[in-house]
């Protein structure tokens, strides 16, 4: 089918181990087979850099999931814009993306200590052009930041859960390091250690979340205060519990009929 409508299949033209080539693993009958495919024209201009089996990615099913890495090409237009502006760049230039501390900005001595190194760099100057005055104030923007705020080297597109810390990371490392024993020697025994590990890690994390959510409980009590806030919070913590379990007592028909007869 793929050769009468000109198309090639991508998985097998790149070397990879077997648990990065198999879509479709059933463990207790022993049974893996390739059902799921990267397609594309043989006559493609994109350029496929990879194809590969993402086995920590969950589908909803017990396939798993297929990633490719594909590079589209730039048009024409918009490749001549991008080298008429590469030209008009000196040589050597290289744009770094940089990382502030944005998060200790919720303090208020740092953000009076960012204010203030800001408003000691602007001063009064005068400029020729609006390009130099942009680049006075990022310049400015920049170095206040960098000695108030500090510099992190974690970039900041990946967002992590609200209960992640230093404990939760070496748990889920451990937990990934017993997997791929198992992947590698499928034995019985490197199976259970895994099963253990990835229970520690539910338990943490059922444990992260509940204590993230009493701290958070606990700081807005604070800023509300008084018998209302009791009130709210026991409806609140009432959606937590059992789903199972009706949060309000239901209202009867004959109350309801008790209700509407009195008008």
């Amino acid at each position: 089918m793929c050769k009468q409508n000109e198309l090639k299949i991508l998985n097998g033209f790149y070397q990879h181990r077997g648990i990065h080539k198999y879509t479709w693993v059933q463990q207790t009958r022993g049974l893996k087979s390739i059902i799921d495919y990267a397609v594309t024209r043989q006559t493609s201009s994109m350029k496929v850099q990879q194809v590969r089996v993402c086995r920590r990615f969950s589908c909803g099913s017990d396939h798993h999931f297929l990633k490719a890495e594909i590079a589209f090409p730039v048009k024409y237009g918009l490749q001549r814009n991008t080298l008429q502006h590469q030209k008009c760049q000196p040589q050597g230039t290289k744009i770094e993306q940089v990382h502030y501390n944005i998060e200790s900005l919720q303090h208020e001595s740092v953000k009076a200590l960012y204010r203030k190194r800001l408003d000691e760099k602007l001063g009064v100057e005068t400029f020729d052009t609006a390009e130099e005055l942009y680049q006075f104030i990022k310049s400015c923007i920049h170095s206040a930041a960098k000695e108030a705020l500090g510099m992190c080297n974690e970039s900041k597109n990946v967002q992590k859960p609200y209960w992640w810390d230093k404990e939760a990371e070496e748990v889920i490392e451990e937990k990934c390091r017993k997997y791929h024993n198992y992947l590698a020697s499928r034995t019985t025994d490197t199976r259970v250690v895994y099963r253990k590990a990835q229970a520690r890690v539910r338990l943490l994390i059922t444990r992260k979340k509940n204590e993230s959510w009493e701290n958070n409980c606990s700081r807005i009590d604070t800023y509300l205060g008084g018998r209302k806030s009791v009130e709210s919070w026991k409806l609140i913590n009432g959606l937590r519990r059992d789903m199972k379990r009706d949060l309000l007592p239901p209202i009867t028909i004959s109350q309801l009929d008790e209700h509407f007869m009195t008008f």
